[in-house]
């Protein structure tokens, strides 16, 4: 069913999906990490199991050489997609490029992913079949032509990291951007052909020296940065490094770039968490040079904004999830629920073993989770406690329960110790880095994954 007027979409009955970042999925056949046709298998795989929901990290392109930060939450753009996890393999160009074949990256069998490396080589494959491309003519050319007239945006961001990189660079990043675009495509067509939407996650914020800090910098307030004030964790408040957009000068030019960056998601993905969905009402600024316990919270246009994401959602039919952990002030659920925004349920976090029950039922709207990538993974958490449920009670517990949707961290259920981010370390503490403990081919058919996702099925279908 369509949301009503001034609601954010929403579906009946109560589904499951499957979690897992993409640098951490692999498979016998990735090139050093996972690619969009590893995300693609395992959407299909989750289907087959009865899943609804594939999630991973945000897909934005990101820095990987100078400078170099891989945080999905550090994003160049939100306006487009990374090259990083293209599948080479599945470009026309491959096959009639012997250049690129020898520059593609092998396959590392490492723990943690070689960015810098592995961006390397990949970019060195593609700019190779983008010679090629240009040079055979024809209806590729064609093709390639006909996206860049249908999408200006992209010739301008190809000129922008071309200007940071060197003149040369800007057909590399428009070839780059073309594949990308099409294979995010074929991977939405996959999933959906297999009753699998993709879930998303759009970013608060973007690095500060990328293409939409530049592009839109008169809608960014300079000089400030964004964090969060001291709280039992971060006693001396939080400084996240890049500027916030200005409630003013967003809502003057009717938030356009808010709303693209909103619809560039939407289009390929079914549900959207969105990040510290707390900016919509206010944000932590901090001036520059100043400790981020000296900020102050500035208000923003929450209605207005919140209008804009639920017509999209509409639009796209496109579910929404609101990132609500942490100090949240009342009137931001109250708004949420006006507007038909999916609230988070956080298992870790309600868990108390000394309390009757041990944990609150999550609310039927929300969508639940045993843990966030920020967090420890569910066997490191029970590990703490006196005594705790196992993973497998515990999503039994909320696949039984009215949460509307259970997403599963798939690591949790081979019993994953290391967390993928330690909040508050830089990109040189391998944060984003680790690959999963298992390729693709081999957790699928692990008897202890299929026996539990099987009983989440049953109890989510009851």
């Amino acid at each position: 069913m369509r949301g009503l007027p001034g609601k954010a979409f929403a579906q009946t009955g109560r589904s499951w999906g499957a979690f897992l970042p993409l640098h951490a999925l692999y498979s016998e056949r990735s090139r050093g990490a996972g690619d969009l046709t590893d995300l693609g298998s395992l959407a299909r795989w989750v289907g087959e199991r009865g899943g609804r929901w594939m999630g991973t990290l945000p897909l934005l392109p990101t820095y990987l050489d100078r400078p170099f930060d891989p945080s999905p939450y550090a994003p160049v753009s939100r306006l487009f997609w990374s090259e990083f996890w293209i599948d080479l393999t599945r470009i026309p160009e491959w096959k009639r490029s012997a250049s690129a074949r020898r520059s593609s990256p092998g396959s590392p069998r490492r723990r943690w992913v070689d960015y810098r490396g592995l961006m390397r080589a990949k970019r060195r494959a593609l700019e190779a079949m983008s010679r090629t491309m240009l040079s055979g003519g024809g209806a590729r050319l064609r093709h390639f032509r006909r996206f860049l007239h249908e999408n200006p945006r992209v010739e301008e961001y190809a000129r922008f990291r071309a200007a940071q990189e060197g003149k040369d660079a800007a057909f590399y990043h428009e070839y780059a951007q073309w594949q990308a675009q099409e294979q995010m495509d074929a991977l939405v067509r996959t999933a959906r052909e297999n009753g699998v939407r993709l879930a998303l996650d759009l970013p608060l914020g973007v690095h500060p020296s990328g293409y939409d800090a530049w592009k839109y910098r008169d809608l960014f307030a300079q000089g400030i940065s964004v964090g969060a004030p001291p709280d039992p964790f971060f006693t001396r408040g939080q400084n996240w490094g890049f500027a916030p957009l200005h409630p003013e000068r967003i809502r003057r030019e009717k938030y356009r770039y808010f709303t693209e960056c909103i619809r560039h998601q939407m289009r390929a993905a079914g549900l959207l968490r969105i990040d510290h969905v707390m900016g919509l009402r206010r944000l932590f600024w901090i001036p520059a040079g100043a400790p981020a316990a000296e900020g102050v919270y500035v208000r923003y246009p929450a209605e207005e904004m919140a209008e804009v994401l639920c017509r999209e959602s509409r639009r796209h039919r496109c579910e929404v999830v609101g990132e609500d952990l942490g100090t949240v002030p009342p009137e931001v659920r109250s708004m949420m629920r006006r507007k038909g925004l999916r609230r988070m349920f956080v298992f870790q976090f309600e868990f108390h073993p000394g309390r009757k029950p041990s944990f609150p039922d999550p609310s039927p709207d929300s969508v639940a989770f045993l843990n966030t990538h920020d967090m420890a993974p569910f066997e490191k958490f029970r590990r703490s406690l006196k005594r705790g449920p196992t993973v497998d009670e515990a999503l039994a517990a909320l696949a039984a329960g009215p949460a509307k949707i259970l997403m599963v961290s798939l690591e949790d259920l081979w019993s994953e110790r290391v967390p993928q981010n330690r909040p508050g370390m830089g990109p040189g503490r391998r944060n984003w880095s680790r690959r999963a403990r298992f390729p693709l081919e081999r957790f699928v058919r692990m008897p202890r994954v299929l026996e539990t996702l099987c009983e989440i099925d049953d109890l989510r279908k009851r």
